[in-house]
């Protein structure tokens, strides 16, 4: 009972039991289970439902894009029209169940299970729609409009319609069987990046893409243009050929017509601008909002491109010559037109970016609607295309016609305009109507007379001149050229070729030919064989026929077009000096030449020594007056004055000399008074006919050259090779020169001053003397006439030729020695005896060119050189250099004796016993103080061996000498040979123990005493210790025992000294070498030694002392492979200015005691003063800053001068002023001694030995920075300067009319610009240095400037405030060798060899690592006495090594390169400064 009521009764429910760990473990299995497999049944379900709307999702949009489907049968039977409805219907029936899909999936769980896919087949689209979305199309058959069947029975040819979102009813295109449409459907947007700028977003990639290739396109077309325009010249502005043939005339024509038919971007932008803009279609084509303006623009820019190619194209054709290069032009800027297309691409590709690639896609979907319906037909498959459009667009589509009427329209425009420049060339307008032709008389002398202009004429009528001639302009009709000088082309040969006299008839022509030829160019290219333009091979090598036949080089020969007519500034009108008439110039009164560049000619000439008159045994007037005709007219040949002179007395009364211009040199003749009178003068043909004699040819006269002048004056004169052989002039004997030159006996304030403080009188054009001189000029000097004349007396004048000195004065008959006009103290005036208080130096006089070693040397007859025997190979090589300097100095190479010295060489040579020695170390002992003669010598700037000395001999005792071992058991019985008296003595002397070294009197001797055993080890630079080398002694030992040592313990540069006490002599022997070598680096060899340059420097007699030079022994590289046998390398080989040179000589025995400086030497006068004087120029950027806020100046140049106060004053760079100085007045500032030092000055010839008026000399450091001169400016006007091109008629095809050149005068670029390159001086702005130059060339004084690379950059220019652009040019040709230096007095040796060793000094501290951080590491010296020891310390210590002073300064501005980096004793050193070639 209890049981049952406790059943009814609700009870607590009873926790249940925990899980054992079995039944946990179970439990947790099966969840996991089961939530896997719900985990994957989802990702399944999920995945089928993605692919399902995927799927469903393509269809739908496939049919969205094509609207709908509009079929149409290919036949008339109801069958297609039913299968049409079908499909329509089945299509219709897609959409709505991908939209039934997509709201069952959104709603349906993910349980749901899968749809089944509909089956779909029978039909491709078109992938190219409009958005269904925002239209709403039907279509309907024609005739009813609600009738949905489509029976072709009851419809037209265009039986369907379509009817838009506004019920308007659209045409619809036909179909056809597997073809396109019957017209072509034109998209709304060009398929070109040109059509992103009408849609694209203004921050999207497309439009930047679009805007860069514009740019690209803009900038690369303009480029073409202004370069095709800069070729041009004032009468072809657009550099159009002189001339082209018929096949390059038809390519132009046939591609004028491509670049027409094939400019896509042209056919493009007509489709575009017939169609119009459709803002509705094309918004709906592209899913976005257009703008009409936006579109416009892309339009106008593609059309404004597109014509802006073809007229560039059209100017391309249209200017070459060559037939490859008229298809290369037009293909190349067809593919610059193209970029819009490629870069199109290059983003629809998807190259570019995602959002890029989706404009590209949009601008593809940018079409007429279409559809394409595929069906199967009797077996076939066919194709119907539709095409839906709007009615505006259906019409502009036909408007075919305007579009190639303007096609056409273009093609005919550039065609007739072709035409026009087409007749021009065939009527010879672009050829060079007159030329100007000068001829050397080297290689044929009949030729030189022929100098002067050719006019053109035609060769062929029947072609125009398209054949062009050129006859000699004095000869009769300009086309008339029978019997007279001519230029034509020869077309058998395809050359240029120049005749006078009778020609070979052509027979098969039946005309003149020029191929009988005496000159002619080389084989000229197709392009100027169809041009037959002269002027395209003026920059090419002529050859002409010597007198015996042989076909040679034409040096000398000058071709110039000399057109006027188009160059308002040809003759100078500008400058009031001329005008251009009938192509020709016609001066004003003033000013003479074929230019009018000259003023007018002096009016008498006159002998420098007209007391002279007798040469070659034979009397001859020495003044000459301008000739006049009977008529009172000025007689002139080759645009030349003739002058004449005569006898007033004597047996030649009669007898008249005439001085005239041949076309290349003046000629001094005898008695053709009367045939120069009558003008029918030329200077062949009169000699051929009248056989007169030249008595006396000048130097050549180059066009334009400073010697180009109206006078000969200042000209050297030479004997006749032959005086006269048969009819013809023979040439010119250039080795002998004779003794007399012209001088302008007329004076003149401006342009011919009176010499020597002489006075002009106006009256008379004459001079009044008050210095003693006599002369018309007061050009005769005194000297020498046994009077003391105070005005002379002075080094300059060899202190008035020694007449002021008792040891040198030689009496004459009109003044005894020490004797001259006294006073008494009546006032009573008389010759009396008044001494030689004046002397100043008693041996100067007995010298010649201030040497009295040249003077010796002449006197005895014969060179001594001092010589070391170290082999055989290397005496005749320096064998070979004294036979150089003995044939300039002499002039007969074999006038010398030969001394072999052993170690009295420094005392022999101080002894005068050697003119020069030979085998030399280049060290800083000798140089400054040499203790065992107890001098200093003077070394020639260039060593002519690198080398260094080392240690050879028996294995294994080499490695024991490299490695300074004498005392370890291998080592202990090393012997060394060496020769005495030897920097190699010196140098193992402190190194080894005098034990260990034996010594000999020649090097031989070292060698045998190796063959003997006397030693196992010999030392001495690395040729002479190879085994060839010592072979060549009788060395036999073993080869395989044999050894060089691997160290070298000391750069070893061999030289020549000379003694100090001549510094003319040493200058001379020097720069013999320097142009030995400057002719290897010219090419000058010892068969064309005379292309050497001729000086007057060491005097008139020594004027062709390079020449002579060369030509005895060729050039250096000549006599090394003469002489030696070993391969020339390293330093040896000549630095083409491109290899490290900067390099220190060796400092040598540094503790060796030398003088201190006296009380008269610079070196006292700069501590006295307490302050080095250091003149710059200023106004470089990096060598020498002048700061207006700190008072202070800062630069290489200025660090330089500060490393030379530190070694003087003890480490104290402070005691130096800056004084600023001209490139004029620095010179004579160094010689007045307001300044001791100026640094960036070029070392020349010149400015080493007679620089100037005032014939001063310079000494010179170690080139410090390697430079050269440029042309900077803006274009063109810099190529115009770089090129000399001035006129606007030029082979450039440059505007170069307005050039002028801002440039220092004094400095050596005037002296390039003026004498080398020959520009007038009406080109150039002169300045006072470079500073100034600058400040012109901002202020728009001038649009060239002249500088060195270093100073003439973009840095500078910006920090002068130059707005230095694009346009701007700095010239590429380095027209100078510019070895800047320090620059001081010549004539205290000591200042100059503390300057030299103090700059070597920089490069010994950066070789060896000495910085201005471990400067005390640097050697410390006695050569300049106990004050100095410290000098290379306290230099460093101030401005640091030479990689400190020039990274410090310039380095940013300028990376260090080329010469100016540190040679490791490997590269090229062999450099020759400016003055020899």
């Amino acid at each position: 009972m209890n049981n049952n009521s406790s059943m009814n009764l609700p009870m607590a429910r009873a926790e249940p039991a925990p899980p054992t760990a079995e039944e946990y473990q179970a439990l947790l299995h099966e969840v996991t289970d089961l939530r896997d497999k719900m985990e994957s049944r989802e990702t399944s379900f999920r995945q089928d439902i993605a692919r399902e709307r995927r799927r469903r999702e393509q269809m739908v949009n496939t049919l969205r894009r094509d609207f709908n489907l509009i079929s149409q049968s290919g036949n008339n039977s109801p069958a297609g029209g039913s299968a049409s409805t079908q499909m329509y219907h089945q299509n219709h029936n897609i959409i709505d169940e991908h939209a039934n899909f997509k709201a069952d999936e959104e709603s349906t769980p993910l349980t749901s299970p899968r749809a089944e896919r509909p089956k779909f087949s029978g039909m491709s689209l078109n992938p190219h729609s409009l958005n269904p979305k925002k239209n709403s199309f039907k279509f309907t058959a024609i005739g009813d409009k609600n009738d949905n069947s489509l029976d072709r029975s009851n419809r037209s040819e265009s039986s369907l319609v379509v009817t838009g979102p506004a019920g308007d009813i659209i045409p619809a295109g036909n179909g056809s069987d597997g073809d396109t449409p019957d017209g072509i459907d034109i998209p709304l947007l060009p398929q070109d990046t040109f059509s992103y700028l009408a849609f694209s977003k203004l921050t999207s990639v497309s439009l930047a893409i679009a805007i860069f290739v514009i740019g690209v396109q803009v900038l690369t077309l303009t480029v073409l243009a202004v370069d095709m325009f800069g070729e041009g010249t004032p009468g072809n502005v657009l550099g159009i050929p002189a001339g082209i043939n018929e096949s390059t005339a038809t390519i132009q024509v046939v591609a004028i017509f491509i670049i027409t038919v094939a400019q896509t971007d042209l056919h493009d932008s007509l489709n575009t601008l017939f169609v119009g803009y459709q803002g509705d279609e094309l918004s709906d084509a592209i899913g976005r909002p257009t703008q009409k303006w936006r579109w416009t623009v892309s339009l106008w820019v593609r059309i404004s491109i597109t014509l802006y190619a073809l007229m560039v194209t059209f100017i391309m054709i249209c200017t070459e010559s060559d037939t490859t290069q008229v298809l290369l032009d037009f293909t190349s800027i067809e593919f610059v037109t193209n970029l819009d297309n490629i870069f199109f691409w290059l983003t629809a590709y998807g190259y570019l970016g995602f959002g890029a690639q989706e404009d590209a896609n949009l601008v593809l979907n940018a079409k007429p609607f279409s559809i394409v319906l595929s069906e199967r037909d009797d077996g076939s498959t066919k194709e119907r295309r539709f095409s839906v459009r709007s009615s505006a667009t259906g019409q502009k589509r036909q408007r075919r016609f305007p579009r190639l009427l303007f096609t056409t329209s273009l093609f005919v425009i550039m065609l007739i305009g072709w035409g026009i420049i087409f007749s021009w060339i065939r009527d010879g307008e672009f050829l060079c109507q007159t030329v100007f032709v000068q001829f050397a008389d080297l290689a044929n002398p009949d030729l030189a007379p022929f100098t002067g202009l050719y006019d053109i004429g035609c060769s062929d009528q029947v072609s125009g001149c398209r054949r062009a001639k050129y006859g000699e302009s004095a000869h009769g009709d300009n086309h008339n050229f029978s019997d007279t000088a001519k230029f034509a082309f020869c077309i058998q040969k395809n050359s240029w070729g120049f005749v006078f006299g009778n020609e070979t008839e052509d027979v098969l022509a039946g005309k003149t030919s020029p191929c009988n030829w005496i000159a002619h160019s080389k084989k000229v290219s197709s392009k100027t064989q169809d041009s037959y333009d002269i002027m395209s091979t003026a920059s090419d090598p002529w050859k002409v026929l010597n007198r015996r036949g042989i076909d040679v080089p034409f040096k000398g020969y000058e071709l110039r077009c000399f057109d006027c007519r188009h160059d308002p500034l040809f003759c100078g009108s500008a400058a009031g000096r001329g005008d251009c008439v009938r192509n020709r110039c016609e001066c004003r009164k003033g000013w003479y030449g074929r230019r009018c560049e000259f003023r007018s000619p002096c009016e008498l000439i006159e002998f420098r020594d007209p007391e002279r008159d007798v040469i070659d045994g034979r009397r001859f007037a020495t003044q000459y007056n301008r000739m006049y005709n009977d008529q009172g007219e000025p007689v002139e040949i080759y645009d030349r004055p003739v002058y004449e002179g005569s006898f007033l007395d004597g047996d030649d009364l009669g007898t008249t000399y005439q001085v005239f211009f041949n076309g290349f040199r003046w000629v001094l003749t005898a008695n053709l008074g009367d045939l120069l009178r009558s003008q029918k003068f030329h200077g062949y043909w009169s000699a051929k006919w009248n056989q007169y004699t030249v008595i006396f040819y000048s130097a050549q006269v180059i066009v334009d050259s400073p010697e180009d002048a109206t006078s000969p004056e200042g000209l050297l004169w030479y004997r006749p090779l032959v005086k006269q052989r048969g009819k013809a002039i023979e040439g010119v004997d250039l080795k002998s020169i004779a003794p007399f030159r012209f001088l302008c006996a007329s004076c003149d304030d401006d342009t011919n001053p009176c010499l020597y403080s002489g006075i002009c009188r106006p009256g008379n054009k004459t001079c009044e003397c008050p210095s003693g001189s006599s002369g018309r000029l007061c050009q005769i000097l005194p000297t020498g006439n046994g009077r003391c004349d105070p005005y002379f007396n002075s080094r300059e004048f060899s202190y008035d030729g020694g007449d002021c000195c008792k040891q040198t004065c030689v009496s004459t008959d009109e003044y005894d020695c020490g004797r001259d006009v006294v006073t008494n103290s009546q006032g009573v005036k008389s010759i009396g005896f008044v001494g030689f208080d004046n002397c100043m130096d008693p041996s100067i006089a007995r010298s010649v060119s201030g040497s009295r070693t040249i003077y010796d040397i002449q006197e005895r007859g014969v060179l001594n050189c001092g010589l070391i025997f170290t082999s055989t190979w290397f005496y005749n090589f320096m064998t070979d250099q004294c036979r150089a300097i003995a044939a300039a100095v002499l002039d007969n190479r074999n006038a010398i004796q030969l001394f072999n010295f052993t170690n009295d060489r420094f005392t022999g040579l101080r002894d005068k016993r050697f003119d020069v020695v030979f085998w030399t170390d280049y060290t800083a002992n000798r140089d400054v103080y040499e203790s065992s003669a107890k001098s200093g010598f003077n070394y020639a700037t260039i060593p002519y061996y690198f080398g260094g000395f080392v240690f050879g001999g028996i294995k294994p005792f080499a490695k024991c000498a490299d490695n300074g071992d004498f005392f370890t058991v291998g080592c202990l019985d090393m012997k060394i040979c060496l020769v005495d008296g030897t920097s190699w003595y010196d140098t193992a002397s402190t190194v080894f123990p005098s034990e260990v070294i034996v010594t000999y009197n020649d090097f031989e001797a070292t060698v045998v005493g190796l063959e003997n055993g006397e030693c196992n080890i010999i030392g001495g630079s690395q040729v002479d210790v190879e085994l060839i080398s010592i072979r060549a002694f009788g060395y036999t030992g073993d080869e395989s025992n044999y050894e060089v040592g691997s160290k070298l313990y000391f750069k070893s540069f061999e030289t020549w000294i000379t003694r100090p006490d001549d510094r003319v002599w040493s200058r001379f022997t020097s720069w013999i070498f320097e142009s030995l070598v400057q002719a290897e680096e010219s090419n000058v060899t010892q068969a064309t030694s005379n292309l050497m340059r001729s000086t007057d420097v060491f005097g008139d007699e020594f004027s062709g002392i390079f020449q002579r030079a060369v030509a005895a022994v060729g050039n250096y590289g000549e006599m090394w492979e003469r002489n030696l046998p070993f391969t020339r390398s390293g330093m040896n080989l000549v630095n083409n200015g491109t290899a490290p040179s900067m390099v220190s000589y060796d400092f040598g025995r540094v503790s060796d005691v030398g003088p201190e400086p006296s009380q008269n030497s610079a070196i006292r006068a700069i501590i006295a003063r307490d302050s080095l004087r250091c003149g710059v120029n200023g106004g470089s950027f990096g060598f020498a800053n002048y700061n207006e806020n700190t008072n202070t100046w800062s630069g290489l140049e200025i660090d330089m001068c500060r490393g030379i106060a530190a070694a003087l004053f003890d480490g104290d760079d402070s005691k130096m002023d800056v004084i600023q100085v001209t490139s004029f007045d620095r010179f004579s500032k160094i010689e007045n001694g307001d300044v001791d030092i100026v640094p960036g000055v070029t070392r020349t010839l010149e400015r080493e030995v007679n620089f100037g008026v005032n014939n001063y000399a310079f000494d010179f450091s170690p080139i410090y920075f390697h430079d050269a001169m440029i042309f900077a400016g803006e274009m063109p006007f810099a190529a115009c300067a770089e090129n000399q091109e001035f006129s606007n008629t030029n082979d450039l095809g440059l505007n170069c009319t307005d050039t002028t050149i801002c440039v220092p005068s004094g400095s050596t670029w005037y002296n390039t610009v003026v004498d080398s390159l020959g520009i007038d001086d009406e080109r150039l702005i002169l300045t006072s240095n470079f500073e100034e130059s600058v400040q012109y060339h901002v202020a728009g004084l001038c649009n060239v400037i002249v500088g060195e690379t270093a100073k003439l950059n973009t840095v500078s220019l910006r920090a002068a405030g130059y707005l230095v652009t694009e346009n701007y040019k700095f010239g590429t040709q380095k027209l100078t060798k510019e070895p800047l230096c320090l620059m001081h007095r010549s004539d205290d040796q000591q200042f100059s060899d503390l300057i030299k060793w103090i700059v070597f000094g920089f490069f010994y501290a950066e070789e060896n690592g000495y910085t201005s951080v471990n400067f005390f590491e640097m050697p410390q010296t006695n050569l300049f006495g106990p004050e100095l020891t410290k000098m290379w310390q306290n230099s460093i210590r101030r401005v640091g090594n030479y990689a400190q002073i020039y990274e410090g300064n310039i380095g940013g501005a300028i990376p260090r390169s080329g010469m100016n980096l540190r040679n490791d004793l490997s590269s090229p050193q062999l450099f020759a400064a400016p003055g020899t070639i």
